[in-house]
């Protein structure tokens, strides 16, 4: 009775567990996704190393593989919890090996999803927003479209990859980030370029399908002062080398927030959300064989809060409706010690339905719609030849989309256009042999990709573009802590199926696609001090040609033209740290992004800064784990930005400041694990705007909670 008392106690307290931490034995620095594996339990270990070995009995022989180190086997008993276990480089070719999952460089951003701090944040743009660098646009609650902006740039510069396959809708260049919720991604991987692709706008990485290999049961509900009311669930279960799980999300609100207007207060109206989400996995983890399908659906029914704006409270009843159907599916495979193979297929198909029932939108009818077909197939192969790494890819593509034309078209106009993509992509990095003094580790790494497009549109449109990226990181030997890199890229953006659909109006052909070069050097300390464990500190020069922008014109009707010249040379500053039972973390940016083209003598946009660009921008977090309780405090801030390009005073977003604050409550008590959160956002009930005529919400209150079940 007692012991079994005692248990309960550890349980209720967060004591019971067996938490280590993995290094690499010359760097001192954390290795991800290393697997531990005793018969049919396993584990790896997340972003900072760490790995929880209370799945497995005190006496199991634990074998502790990654594909870049030697293997050792471990006994529990042996080890004590919070003790670090060190993994000598391997130098060996060996005939089998562990597929553990992709490599980072060391300027990545990784964040595995915390359950219980993720309890608090209700959708994926606030745990981006609160924890990394990335700017959300944000176009006001639950319902509004939040995008991503990296370093002065439009959201569809960033590349966003789910399970490693692009997501960006080829029709806008963009992802909509409110289309998941906290629940639907399960680790974020945040890197200013990508070993496959070249991206300026740098590449957010999405993953999900049970990636921590458990057993486990949930059910969510929530609701919030504005009538929000969401709840959801899902199963994960693993056993031997087979994964898999479904979850479901459901939330339906009015969306009718208070915001204020020139000294008025208003509610917001005709902005209701009635979102449906579905996902499910099956992996298979074999000893050189790794093979994932993942499967989502989401379906976004929502009015359009582009008919309330402002001092605009009225509405005409329009909707729209957007479901969209991704499956993926990778295999991995490891032909031999050093030789690597990946290949997969993606299909993802989105469905647009706007419907206005007064037609004062679409004038001559009620609705229009739009259909987005989108199939890509990868095939890589990497080759390890002792200080050379060789790569070699292969992507196919083809996209097309219909139902283009939204307001204003011109006569014998197509509605319909496709796009076939065939790039190759050539890859090495290479590490020179040991005895560069006081230089560990170096690596010279570089990619070239050539891509051949075809557009079928009006007439068939062909380009051949390239890009490269060269990139050297190294550690330093008298302060295994303390990293560099330095990257140099030449890039390139096509447009996207709106840009060249509205270009017709003189000659799609005439649209250039966007050209970028770029620069980046960065040095990263990683170091367990007693007020941080890391800090970053980039700096980089961004030089943007064609720049494709929108301008009015006499129909009014804006349309895309290539004239505008862009650099952008900031900085960036990262630092996170914990002490005891507390962390924080902080992020700042430095974003002089400006026009260097002038169309005229007195053209007032020239080196002005671009619109929607505050030239600072900080975050902070701030949390105490004091079981059972978890407080969070987050406060995000952003100087003053334009809505237009002359960055007149009186079209000027103010600088503002929000402060959100949380407390979770998670009791484990018999296997089953209650979370329950308080949250309140806008905590000073600021009145502010991110995008010109979007009001943010006021103060706002809400509540969580999540059942358990670890079996």
């Amino acid at each position: 009775m007692v012991k079994h008392l005692f248990v309960l106690l550890l349980l209720c307290t967060g004591l019971y567990g067996q938490i280590i931490t993995v290094a690499d034995s010359l760097t001192e620095a954390p290795v991800a996704d290393v697997l531990f594996r005793a018969g049919d339990k396993a584990v790896y270990s997340n972003s900072a190393g760490q790995a929880d070995l209370s799945i497995f009995g005190r006496e199991d022989s634990v074998r502790v593989t990654h594909i870049s180190y030697r293997s050792i086997i471990i006994i529990p008993s042996d080890i004590r919890s919070g003790s670090r276990i060190l993994l000598t480089p391997s130098a060996i070719k060996k005939d089998e090996v562990i597929v553990t999952g992709e490599n980072y460089p060391v300027t990545a951003d990784i964040l595995n999803v915390d359950p219980v701090k993720s309890a608090s944040l209700p959708a994926l743009s606030d745990i981006i927003k609160n924890n990394t660098g990335l700017y959300i646009k944000d176009y006001g609650g639950v319902s509004g479209i939040k995008l991503l902006s990296f370093r002065g740039m439009g959201s569809e510069n960033t590349l966003v990859l789910f399970n490693e396959f692009r997501v960006n809708d080829l029709k806008t260049g963009t992802f909509d980030l409110s289309g998941l919720g906290s629940d639907a991604v399960d680790k974020i991987v945040i890197q200013s370029d990508n070993l496959t692709d070249i991206s300026a706008g740098g590449v957010l990485k999405l993953y999900s399908g049970n990636l921590t290999a458990k057993n486990n049961l949930y059910l969510s509900a929530g609701t919030d002062i504005n009538g929000l009311q969401k709840w959801g669930g899902g199963v994960n279960y693993h056993k031997g080398s087979v994964s898999g799980g479904a979850s479901i999300e459901r939330a339906v609100t009015s969306n009718e927030f208070s915001y204020n207007f020139e000294g008025r207060d208003h509610k917001r109206q005709n902005a209701f959300l009635n979102k449906t989400f579905f996902s499910g996995n099956v992996n298979w983890l074999g000893e050189s064989t790794t093979v994932k399908l993942y499967s989502h659906y989401n379906s976004l029914y929502t009015g359009v809060p582009g008919f309330v704006v402002t001092n605009n409270a009225a509405s005409n009843g329009s909707t729209n409706k957007n479901i969209s159907w991704l499956t993926t599916l990778r295999a991995d495979h490891n032909i031999t010690g050093s030789l690597r193979l990946e290949t997969g297929v993606s299909y993802h198909n989105q469905s647009l339905n706007y419907y206005d029932p007064v037609r004062e939108y679409f004038k001559p009818k009620s609705s229009e719609s739009s259909h987005l077909d989108d199939l890509t197939g990868i095939l890589r192969l990497n080759q390890r030849l002792s200080s050379l790494e060789l790569t070699a890819g292969y992507e196919i593509n083809h996209a097309a989309i219909d139902g283009l034309k939204n307001f204003i078209t011109s006569s014998g106009n197509t509605d319909r256009l496709s796009r076939t993509s065939n790039k190759i992509s050539l890859g090495a990095a290479f590490t020179p042999p040991a005895g560069i003094p006081a230089i560990i580790n170096p690596v010279l790494s570089g990619l070239f990709t050539k891509e051949f497009i075809s557009e079928q549109f009006n007439d068939n449109l062909y380009s051949e573009p390239s890009s490269y990226l060269l990139r050297f990181n190294t550690g330093f030997s008298f302060d295994s802590g303390l990293f560099v890199s330095a990257s140099y890229f030449d890039t390139y953006r096509n447009p996207t199926f709106n840009e060249r659909y509205y270009s017709i109006i003189f000659d799609p052909g005439l649209l250039r696609r966007e050209k970028f070069r770029g620069i980046e050097i960065s040095a990263n300390y990683r170091r367990e001090l007693i007020l941080f464990n890391e800090i970053s500190v980039t700096w980089y020069d961004i030089e943007s040609s064609d720049k494709i922008i929108w301008v009015p014109t006499g129909v009014a009707l804006q349309i895309p033209r290539n004239l505008v010249k862009v650099v952008t040379s900031g900085a960036e500053i990262s630092a996170r740290g914990n002490l005891s039972h507390f962390s924080w973390g902080a992020n700042y940016s430095y974003t002089p992004a400006r026009n260097r083209s002038a169309s005229n003598p007195g053209d007032m946009t020239y080196d002005k800064q671009m619109i929607y660009t505050p030239l600072h921008r900080f975050n902070l977090s701030l949390s105490a784990d004091i079981s059972p309780l978890t407080f969070n405090l987050w406060l995000n801030y952003s100087s003053e930005s334009w809505f237009t390009g002359d960055n007149d005073p009186f079209n000027k977003l103010d600088s503002w400041y929000t402060i959100d604050a949380s407390v979770v409550m998670a009791i484990n008590s018999g296997g089953l694990n209650h979370i329950l959160s308080v949250s309140v956002y806008n905590m000073l009930n600021r009145n502010y705007m991110i995008v010109q005529s979007y009001p943010m919400p006021l103060f706002t209150a809400a509540f969580t909670y999540k059942l358990l079940l670890e079996y």
